[in-house]
């Protein structure tokens, strides 16, 4: 039999999402931003990546989820123009020169300069269609696409109308169909969150597989032998891969691990708040952080060096060696335990790139290293889902936040939220009447604006809570309305059509559900 060391996979998992967000009367809203910085320093970065890769015939796979609201986005000619003026605004910025730069600040700004203009040249050069950039390597081989609930609704808060979760489950499988012309056979939890059936209706709209926290494998007190080193098979047919927490945690934490290195450019610190004012009031841009970054992590200090990304390249490569090294030791840990253990690596997308300036250097650098490994190999979830030998486990309520559970997601001053949510999907599906197909695809639209589990983690993490609180008191409001328009039978349709302008997610497929 051949040893763990000979027969490790690793599936490596990247999770894009964005939370709908479009604000047209504002120019460069913040919120906004957040797409644009992110296709700029994760999504091009991660699609350059796999055009050397897959140019130079090197074998890597890599598993991406792209959310429902974030495919829409990247669609969207709005969102596609608004791009282009950022980054041609931002690389218009770096153009002013101080009086008193030094050579390190210099190569820091030409740096970021020719970087925002190298991805901007990728994006007019597929004609702003990222999203057939990541069909061309799925049609290849290098990539399995899979998805997520419409607007990554925390699922178990809705877990008593099985209707209203089937909804935000198949609205993403369509809205995934629509623009990749084929079906997911894996699927994203949104924050990992499981309860007890909802594998049955991942199961019922087609899916194979899905990822879960450590914690969904032990917390029964029944897990598998294989523990979290392998994937394993619920009743339903549901295959359910587990995180290891060991190996992410030296990915992910910017504290224990490697995005914390003082080479690493500074997320936090932007170069807006140095630029003069007459720079920025000649291009219309209020002092935000609008994603000019050109500082180093340095230390724990508030005075920091200018970014060298020579040396921050070169240390993203040490890192991935590193990370290679710890995957090894971790197949000889547990050698006695799994023969052929499989590494289940799921991170958000968004900090290869965005949080983690170095990260696609370290996904590329890893890609090689795994490459020329005889010891492990990259692997699809499909590839392992496929195994007729997987071991059979009934998975445990949990999620990837605070605890493991979803306390992180019910948080004491939105205790309204989910009830209120619940009352009024309910009067929307237990009336009926002569009431404009508008009004009741608006509404449903309302509901699952709000549904975004994207704005309780921002207010209850204090991440922009204002904005989020606002955000959802905008969608209920809204929704609050058109459900009493429908409890009065009041057939005026202006409304309604006002607020499909303002947000026309998915204008083509939720009027289905309604």
């Amino acid at each position: 039999m051949s040893s763990s060391k000979e027969n490790t996979s690793i599936v490596l998992v990247l999770h894009a999402h964005l939370p709908y967000v479009r604000i047209p009367h504002h120019w460069f809203p913040l919120e906004e931003l957040w797409l644009y910085q992110t296709m700029s320093e994760c999504y091009i970065p991660l699609l350059r990546v796999c055009d050397r890769l897959d140019d130079e015939q090197v074998s890597f796979h890599i598993t991406v989820s792209l959310s429902p609201t974030l495919m829409q986005m990247l669609s969207d000619r709005y969102y596609q123009d608004r791009y282009r003026s950022w980054v041609k605004t931002m690389m218009r910025l770096l153009e002013h020169i101080p009086k008193d730069e030094t050579a390190e600040q210099k190569k820091s700004r030409i740096f970021y300069r020719d970087f925002l203009n190298e991805a901007l040249d990728y994006f007019e050069m597929n004609e702003g269609d990222l999203l057939r950039c990541f069909k061309n390597h799925a049609d290849s081989g290098n990539l399995t696409l899979i998805t997520t609930a419409a607007t990554h609704a925390l699922l178990p808060a809705y877990r008593s109308q099985a209707e209203l979760v089937n909804t935000q489950v198949s609205i993403g499988m369509e809205v995934f169909k629509k623009h990749f012309c084929a079906s997911p056979e894996g699927f994203w939890m949104p924050e990992m969150a499981y309860y007890t059936g909802l594998d049955n209706i991942l199961v019922e709209n087609g899916i194979k597989y899905t990822f879960c926290d450590t914690r969904a494998v032990y917390l029964n007190g029944n897990p598998p032998r294989s523990g979290h080193f392998a994937p394993s098979i619920a009743p339903s047919s549901l295959v359910f891969f587990p995180r290891d927490p060991v190996l992410s945690m030296a990915v992910w934490s910017a504290q224990q691990g490697y995005p914390g290195d003082y080479r690493y450019r500074e997320f936090h610190h932007d170069y807006m708040y140095t630029l003069p004012d007459e720079i920025l009031e000649s291009e219309g841009i209020d002092r935000i952080p609008a994603g000019l970054k050109l500082y180093a992590i340095t230390g724990e200090t508030m005075e920091k060096n200018w970014y060298d990304p020579d040396a921050a390249r070169q240390q993203a490569r040490v890192h991935a060696k590193d990370f290679m090294d710890k995957i090894h030791q971790r197949s000889f840990e547990i050698k006695d335990r799994v023969d052929q253990p499989a590494f289940i690596l799921p991170f958000d997308m968004e900090l290869f790139g965005h949080w983690w300036f170095e990260g696609p250097t370290f996904i590329e650098e890893l890609c090689r290293q795994v490459s020329t490994s005889p010891s492990a190999r990259m692997q699809s979830p499909g590839q392992l889902a496929d195994d007729n030998n997987l071991l059979s486990f009934s998975p445990a309520e949990s999620s990837w936040g605070g605890g493991g559970l979803f306390s992180t997601w019910y948080p004491p001053q939105l205790g309204w939220l989910y009830p209120k949510i619940h009352d009024i999907y309910y009067n929307l599906k237990s009336k009926t009447g002569d009431i404009p197909a508008i009004i009741r695809e608006q509404l449903l639209r309302e509901i699952c604006l709000a549904q975004a589990s994207d704005w309780v983690f921002m207010i209850a993490n204090g991440h922009t809570p204002d904005f989020a609180m606002n955000r959802l008191h905008d969608y209920i409001h809204a929704a609050e309305h058109l459900s009493d328009q429908i409890s009065r039978h009041d057939t005026d349709t202006q409304f309604a059509e006002s607020r499909k302008e303002e947000y026309p997610l998915f204008p083509d497929i939720i009027g289905k559900y309604t």
